[in-house]
């Protein structure tokens, strides 16, 4: 395992950031920035490649919502460094808050990669936390855990 520095946490830390706000705004031809090309992105809503599957993804999302873009911010963010040179993983909690003030909630797990001095996501786990499942019981069934942060690769 490597280490990452001040600036490498930093630069991290910008890239989930600006993730964020290319999704409020819904500045979606930015994504290209914050993504690997050959990103996987895993979701409830399905699986999607790249900074266009990102884009597909975040569409989807927007259309849901009545195209209402939410609010979104990314918090509690843990780094540790990867396995390789220029590889890290970050483990975050998002929070959604809608046009109509309603709130969801759930975690990211995400591997980076240093490309040309900039950290980029190559790949991206969203899960739910707190919502309804079928048996119409609340759970944290499927988020993500410590156990998964530290496993990543």
């Amino acid at each position: 395992m490597t280490t990452l520095t001040a600036d490498d946490r930093w630069g991290i830390q910008q890239t989930l950031a600006l993730y964020g706000h290319f999704v409020d705004n819904g500045e979606w031809a930015l994504l290209d920035s914050v993504f690997t090309p050959d990103a996987r992105i895993e979701s409830p809503a399905g699986e999607f490649t790249g900074a266009s599957g990102a884009r597909a993804f975040e569409e989807q999302l927007a259309a849901s919502l009545g195209g209402h873009l939410p609010s979104h911010h990314t918090i509690n963010t843990v780094i540790r460094a990867g396995e390789t040179a220029g590889s890290a993983v970050a483990w975050s909690r998002y929070v959604l808050v809608t046009y109509d003030a309603s709130a969801a909630g759930g975690d990211y797990l995400d591997t980076l990669e240093q490309r040309d001095g900039t950290w980029v996501i190559a790949s991206r786990r969203i899960t739910e936390r707190n919502r309804e499942r079928p048996s119409g019981q609340y759970s944290a069934e499927g988020a993500e855990s410590f156990a998964s942060f530290e496993s990543a690769r």
